[in-house]
C-alpha cells in the first residue's frame, strides 16, 4: 500500500498540470457542459463544444490557479458516463484527453477536433456551444479562442490574431512558392520539348520533299526506258 502512495506521488510529480484540454468523446453523447465539469471538480473558465462526423469535441480551459493534470480529468470524465453518458473516444494519433506536452509531437492547435472547432468558430457560430465565465468568443480579447477569430480588416485584429495568421498562411505561402516553381520547370521542359518537336518537323519536311524528289526521278528514269 505504501509501495502504490509512493508510486502515486512520484507519478504526480512528473505529470505537469495543463490549463488547456481537448476532449474527444462519442457523437452519441450529450453535450459535456461547464455546469457538468464544475459539478465534478474541473473549474473550468471556458468550455466549447462542437460535433464533427463520428465525435465531439470540447475544448476546456482553466485559470493558472485551477490547472489540472490528466488522471484527474479522467476521472471527471469517467464520472459522467453513467450520469450523463459520456463516453470518450479516440482520433488516430492522439489520446481522448489531449493537452500540449513537452513529449508531444503536436499541440493541442495541430489536433483535427481543434481545427474543426475554429472552423466553425468562424464559418458557423451557431453550431458551437460555447461557455464563457466573462463574455462571449467574440467580445473576451483574453478567450482562449480570441486569437483565432477571422477579421475582415487587419487593422482590427491584435497582435496575437496576427501571429495566427501569419503561423497559418506561412505554409501554404511556401506551399504556393513550391507549387509555381514546379510550374516553371514544367514550362521549361514543356518549351524545350515543343522546340525539339519542331526541329524534328522541319527536318521530317526536308526528308519528305528530298525522298519525294527521288521518287519523282526514279518514276522519270523508269518511264524514259521504256
Amino acid at each position: 500500500m505504501q509501495d502504490e502512495e509512493e508510486n502515486d506521488s512520484v507519478s504526480k510529480k512528473a505529470e505537469p498540470k495543463k490549463h488547456v484540454w481537448l476532449i474527444t468523446y462519442t457523437a452519441d453523447s450529450v453535450n459535456i457542459t461547464a455546469e457538468m465539469l464544475h459539478a465534478r471538480g474541473i473549474r473550468c473558465n471556458e468550455c466549447h463544444t462542437v460535433a464533427w462526423r463520428e465525435s465531439k469535441y470540447c475544448l476546456v480551459h482553466l485559470s493558472k490557479a485551477n490547472r489540472l493534470r490528466g488522471r484527474q480529468l479522467d476521472r471527471a470524465i469517467d464520472a459522467l458516463g453513467p450520469t450523463h453518458g459520456i463516453k470518450k473516444s479516440l482520433v488516430v494519433g492522439y489520446s481522448a484527453l489531449y493537452s500540449n506536452d513537452k513529449t508531444a509531437l503536436t499541440s493541442v492547435e495541430e489536433h483535427p477536433g481543434f481545427k474543426h472547432i475554429v472552423y466553425t468558430l468562424n464559418h458557423a457560430p451557431d453550431q458551437l456551444h460555447s461557455w464563457m465565465e466573462e463574455g462571449d468568443v467574440r467580445t473576451n480579447r483574453k478567450g482562449f479562442l480570441w486569437r483565432f477569430l477571422e477579421a475582415v480588416d487587419p487593422r482590427e485584429k491584435t497582435h496575437s490574431q496576427l501571429v495566427a495568421q501569419v503561423a497559418e498562411w506561412a505554409p501554404k505561402i511556401r506551399q504556393h512558392a513550391e507549387q509555381q516553381q514546379a510550374i516553371e520547370s514544367l514550362e521549361t521542359m514543356i518549351g524545350l520539348r515543343t522546340r525539339e518537336f519542331e526541329r524534328m518537323h522541319r527536318r521530317y519536311k526536308k526528308l519528305k520533299r528530298k525522298y519525294a524528289a527521288l521518287e519523282a526521278g526514279r518514276v522519270e528514269a523508269v518511264c524514259e526506258k521504256h
